[in-house]
């Protein structure tokens, strides 16, 4: 769990940016909702600080199913972590082990899911949009069941993302890459005629406005970046997450850790990281000879090896010499 000061670093940086920021896991704080601009309030399948109050004050809801990096897995939240703050937050005793299912107990199928969505558009009066988040796995069939269900928009997690609360032969090995999962999607809704009836959404191992650009083209109407964001807002990747010893103060709930982070210093390092990503789309897309990222396509694109050629269908001729420095590149 990201400390109070992280989440609402995060929210004015994201707020600073002009962009929409989520809650993740664990319901909502009044500081992280006073400090974001566009905030998406996720629920996960133990409800943990989901309440119709909140839920009213999003300004959209996401229905978690699971992530790219850990897909079809709940998590661990060590009792020395949940302190009485977070406890009041999630609605649950304080200093107790907090384990997270890995499925909604209420969602067995997609006619469940849709009765959910209804749900939650009821409960919000029908003004804010509804989404799912999906971890990369059965992508063709997940992603028509959510364009059938009525979701305003798909989240669509690849393997590549990071997560504190796995384990690595899991993080490692579970899962389909980023790449794929895109143009899987897109298939997927080409086959049932519905590619302009939802939007997708690409996360997972994003680092750049680089890649933002080749997700552009791919055929993501945007992107959402979570370990870069964490890793401009002062992470040193010392890999404490787990056990709340970051002496960065980001992943922990130990006061003496998080009296260290500053959040408006961190703030202000992730809105310079935004804007970069913002200035790198920005100039790539100049360079193609477009005004609107809109714009952006396949056409855009070359594969630089052969087997990200075929996993794209991108075209691909063998370089004079080993000199490419990734899968697919940008060509004008």
């Amino acid at each position: 769990a990201l400390s109070r000061s992280t989440k609402y670093a995060i929210a004015m940086g994201s707020a600073m940016s002009g962009i929409a920021e989520n809650t993740g896991e664990g319901g909502m704080s009044d500081a992280q909702r006073d400090a974001a601009g566009q905030l998406i309030f996720q629920c996960l399948g133990g409800r943990l600080g989901w309440n119709i109050h909140d839920m009213r004050r999003a300004d959209a809801l996401e229905i978690y199913i699971s992530q790219g990096a850990k897909p079809g897995l709940g998590g661990q939240l060590m009792a020395k972590k949940v302190t009485p703050e977070l406890a009041e937050i999630r609605g649950i005793p304080s200093g107790i082990d907090l384990r997270s299912p890995s499925r909604h107990p209420d969602i067995l199928g997609a006619d469940d899911l849709v009765i959910k969505v209804e749900e939650f558009r009821e409960a919000t009066g029908y003004e804010v949009p509804v989404s799912v988040k999906l971890g990369a796995g059965r992508i063709r069939d997940d992603i028509k069941i959510a364009t059938k269900d009525g979701f305003d928009f798909v989240e669509l997690d690849g393997m590549q993302g990071s997560t504190g609360a796995g384990s690595a032969e899991v993080i490692d090995n579970v899962g389909i890459p980023t790449l794929p999962a895109i143009i899987e999607a897109i298939e997927a809704l080409e086959e049932i005629d519905a590619r302009d009836k939802i939007q997708l959404v690409l996360m997972g191992g994003l680092r750049d406005g680089v890649d933002a650009v080749k997700a552009l083209c791919l055929g993501a109407d945007a992107v959402a970046f979570g370990t870069s964001v964490i890793v401009a807002g002062g992470c040193i990747s010392c890999m404490q997450c787990h056990i709340g010893q970051c002496v960065t103060g980001i992943a922990t709930q130990d006061p003496e850790h998080e009296k260290r982070y500053q959040p408006e210093v961190e703030a202000s390092n992730i809105h310079r990281f935004l804007e970069s990503v913002r200035w790198q789309i920005a100039a790539i897309t100049r360079g193609l000879g477009y005004d609107d990222v809109t714009s952006l396509n396949r056409d855009d694109l070359v594969a630089l090896t052969p087997e990200a050629a075929d996993i794209t269908g991108l075209p691909y001729e063998p370089p004079m010499a080993d000199t490419a420095q990734g899968q697919v590149g940008v060509t004008s």
